[in-house]
């Protein structure tokens, strides 16, 4: 059993439900960069410096606010969000907006005021604390917890403007961190340079719920609904902040076993018109209904466009790519699983027209179907179409999501633009449509090298659903209905395994090096994970108590590194669990590594546990299978 990974659900827990990554308004000015520990808004001149020490800046989902800080010193478990906007006037309606967005939220009872802070002006500065009851609506087995949201209100532009700054934590925290937070947000400075008009609160006056149970982890990323000026999904369940309007770019179809670049968002535009980079063909949009969408993130090794409607509540992905050997019913399927599957997708049911009867079907080699969903507390109508691009191999696909308000204007405005599609011109480009176009991999061998995805002939080790290694011997087996395989190699006495499931890539290498000391093959992954494209904030996480989620020695050692990648769209928190184990021979290491979202990992861990429950080794295999080493 391996007992260390159970153990460290509790602290990861911890980490995920303190809205390390949440929903909050629309704001203007540059946002912070990670790695940085100041930051001055370029709109309303208003500035902050932080210790990096106990303070991280981290990108929430909805891309939203000013600045994003968590807590990554003590306990680490606090957020704050700060947010410049016009939406109130004064600091006094800026807290009354809070409570009614708070209150709106989905899974969220029993709000209270239980303090009024900061002391002073109501003209210049308003606050207060809410204590609430959450439960997670996207999780079945979910157990309400206490938690506080503090929120506090500056004037920036007197009844035009406010900044506004929230600090969520878990109730239980809340004592031991307010101060912290409270000496953080009183040296903010504004254009003049005057201090905050705001006094730090009397944290020790503050009663705060009791809460004896471990705070539920978030749940999965929201799927974004476009619904005009209402309000947006309940996207995080640990951050209360709704959002006044639900943007297209806030959420987008994702294939995590795609492969390839990132495409850029303005390949193959020239005004309103796109060619594919990879197969040619042609489209062109009406301006005064469609607009060209640079924010939404787009799935690598796709030929992506997108596009937002001006006339309209929502957008429309088109994608081409070498996928479900180019059969268009199997693209159906795989394209709408990619919203109507997300965790935060409720209610999905067949759209229907005006006679009663299901929007699907099949026409000129197009096949087609539509459905009404809920997002949170937003409707929202979606339709899906595939045609074969290149027989046997690639596929084109139209993916419309809308307010279901504007469904029937939606679905007019998409059977134009497609009658505008060009596909006489498929082939006239000057790459090879079979191929994919190359790029970074999340996870790197030991080597650091990329590896393509080879032919099944070339799995090297593989059997079905089960690996033996070619080089050392050992074996094991996966579900083949959570994990596939994607490389398996063996050159030069190093043999790398390397599988994904929905949400997470796992490899699997045993290789020479480091003379075989495992807490040095440990501590080397975390330079290579530093040195990767667009990655920032590498830091070691931590339990409960604050101490480093790592332990062993030079025959067997762990840790669990966090980052933040940027792919150049769009930015996600990851977590990247490595064990190392020696062969015990003074030369080899036995490397495991997981990659995947920082939020919901439960169970990926799970599912990782599961899997190396199955290795076997002989005589000669590393010491944590031989039964020398008892971890955690």
């Amino acid at each position: 059993m391996r007992v260390h990974r159970l153990m460290t659900h509790a602290a990861l827990v911890a980490l995920l439900a303190l809205g390390l990554l949440g929903a909050v308004p629309r704001t203007a000015g540059a946002r912070a960069q990670s790695g940085e520990t100041s930051y001055t808004n370029e709109e309303y001149g208003w500035s902050l410096e932080w210790d990096g020490d106990v303070w991280a800046t981290f990108t929430p989902n909805s891309a939203a606010s000013d600045l994003a800080l968590r807590n990554v010193g003590a306990t680490g478990r606090s957020a704050l969000y700060f947010v410049s906007t016009d939406a109130w006037g004064t600091p006094a309606d800026c807290v009354d907006g809070r409570q009614e967005e708070i209150e709106a939220e989905a899974g969220v009872e029993d709000v209270a005021r239980v303090e009024e802070a900061p002391s002073g002006d109501d003209a210049e500065a308003a606050g207060a604390v809410f204590s609430l009851t959450y439960t997670n609506p996207n999780q079945a087995d979910a157990q309400p917890v206490e938690r506080i949201n503090d929120v506090t209100c500056l004037s920036l532009v007197p009844d035009e403007a406010v900044l506004s700054v929230t600090h969520i934590t878990g109730a239980d925290a809340y004592a031991d961190e307010a101060e912290a937070v409270d000496d953080l947000v009183a040296g903010i400075t504004f254009a003049e340079g005057e201090v905050a008009a705001t006094e730090p609160a009397d944290d020790e006056a503050t009663e705060t719920p009791e809460d004896d149970e471990a705070t539920e982890p978030a749940g999965d990323k929201a799927t974004g609904t476009p619904e005009g000026d209402g309000t947006s999904a309940d996207e995080e369940p640990s951050a209360d902040e709704a959002t006044e309007t639900a943007e297209a770019e806030e959420d987008a179809p994702e294939t995590p076993d795609s492969s390839g670049d990132v495409p850029d968002p303005e390949e193959g535009v020239e005004g309103n018109t796109y060619t594919s980079p990879t197969y040619g063909f042609t489209l062109e949009w009406d301006e005064d209904i469609w607009e060209l969408d640079l924010e939404n993130p787009r799935v690598p090794g796709r030929d992506t466009l997108v596009l937002t409607s001006v006339s309209f509540s929502g957008y429309v992905y088109v994608e081409a790519y070498e996928d479900f050997d180019g059969d268009p019913a199997d693209c159906l399927e795989g394209s709408s699983a990619e919203i109507t599957d997300d965790d935060i997708v409720d209610d999905v049911a067949p759209f229907e027209d005006e006679n009663g009867d299901p929007v699907e079907g099949e026409e000129d080699g197009v096949v087609f179907a539509a459905y009404t969903l809920t997002s949170g507390n937003d409707e929202a109508a979606a339709y899906f179409d595939c045609q074969t691009l290149v027989e046997g191999e690639a596929v084109l696909a139209f993916s419309l999501l809308a307010a279901v308000d504007d469904a029937e204007v939606a679905f007019d405005a998409l059977a134009d633009l497609r009658a505008a599609l060009d596909l006489s011109t498929v082939g006239e480009t000057g790459g090879d449509a079979s191929e994919t176009p190359e790029g970074d991999d999340a996870t790197a061998t030991p080597e650091d090298e990329e590896t393509e995805t080879p032919e099944a002939g070339d799995l090297a080790g593989v059997d079905g659903a089960a690996y033996e290694s070619p080089t050392f011997g050992y074996t094991l087996e996966w579900d083949d209905e959570i994990w596939t395989v994607e490389s398996a190699t063996s050159e030069d006495d190093s043999d790398t395994l390397v599988l994904a499931s929905e949400n997470s890539v796992v490899t699997i290498a045993a290789y020479a090096g480091f003379d075989g000391d495992a807490a040095a093959c440990v501590e080397a992954v975390e330079d290579e994970i530093t040195d990767r494209d667009g990655v920032s904030d590498v830091t070691i996480l931590e339990d409960d108590d604050g101490d480093p989620i790592a332990e062993g020695d030079e025959e067997y050692s762990y840790v669990y590194y966090g980052y933040t990648l940027d792919d150049g769209n769009d930015s996600e928190n990851l977590y990247e669990y490595v064990e190392c184990s020696s062969f015990g021979d003074d030369e080899t290491v036995l490397q495991i590594s997981q990659v995947a979202p920082l939020q919901g990992s439960e169970q990926e861990l799970d599912d990782l546990d599961d899997l190396l429950e199955t290795f076997e080794f002989g005589d000669q295999g590393p010491v944590l299978w031989a039964g020398d080493v008892q971890a955690g």
